[in-house]
């Protein structure tokens, strides 16, 4: 009679584990796992997946916990994690700022004992090395060359949203060393506007439009950089 009842409970307890819905518990980088998914009270959850491993996760890792989703509604469900995502961490620590761009200015200067004007396209190279204390404030020290000046300056930026697209603001002040000889050595000045564009581990794309002054050289710029 007792191993009667050991196998009743057996094939009772098979029953219920094949009777029961399956979950999945979906992260906000992305990762799915499928298994037994326990909500926990701070609003974590834990998972046991197909092969007994049990792992664990707070609220701020875990997008939803719950019954097995359709193919559409998981897709969905991606989005909604990608869209939750907080791209603020990545934004820390020591970070080297590479950023190209075309410029189109007027430089002006004496020749001959007149002062001449001039249409002076530019391509600029910039690379800037500095911390950033948050997302909101990036500190540091650049350098570049467009073929007629030479900046060597110090460098802010800020971008506001905990998003992977986010607009921000730079700024940036110094000297331009002129290296041709219609080009003087002076005060250089960059301020922009733009967009930053965050990747969840490492790295953003960065769009914006300048106005900045090298010296005798005044116009706006076009640049996109790459940071890491």
């Amino acid at each position: 009679m007792k191993k009667i009842i050991i196998v009743l409970a057996m094939v009772l307890a098979g029953v219920a584990m094949y009777a029961q819905e399956p979950q999945v518990l979906v992260l906000k980088d992305g990762t799915v796992i499928k298994g037994e998914v326990e909500k926990l009270p701070d609003g974590g959850a834990r998972v046991t997946n197909e092969y007994g491993d049990i792992f664990e996760y707070t609220a701020e890792e875990v997008s939803y916990a719950g019954e097995e989703l359709s193919e559409k509604q998981m897709k969905k469900q991606r989005k909604a994690a990608a869209s939750t995502r907080d791209y603020a961490a990545p934004m820390k620590g020591y970070k080297l700022f590479l950023d190209t761009g075309l410029a189109a200015g007027v430089i002006s200067y004496y020749h001959r004992s007149n002062y001449v004007s001039e249409f002076a396209p530019l391509v600029m190279l910039n690379v800037i090395n500095g911390y950033s204390f948050s997302q909101y404030l990036y500190v540091g020290g650049g350098v570049g060359i467009n073929l007629v000046y030479i900046p060597v300056y110090a460098h802010v930026r800020s971008s506001f949203l905990k998003k992977r697209v986010s607009p921000f603001v730079s700024a940036s002040a110094g000297v331009s060393i002129g290296i041709i000889e219609s080009a003087y050595t002076g005060l250089y000045l960059d301020g922009g506007f733009g967009i930053c564009v965050k990747k969840k581990r490492k790295g953003e794309v960065w769009i914006s439009l300048n106005g900045e002054i090298n010296a005798n050289w005044t116009g706006a710029a076009l640049k996109v950089g790459y940071s890491f």
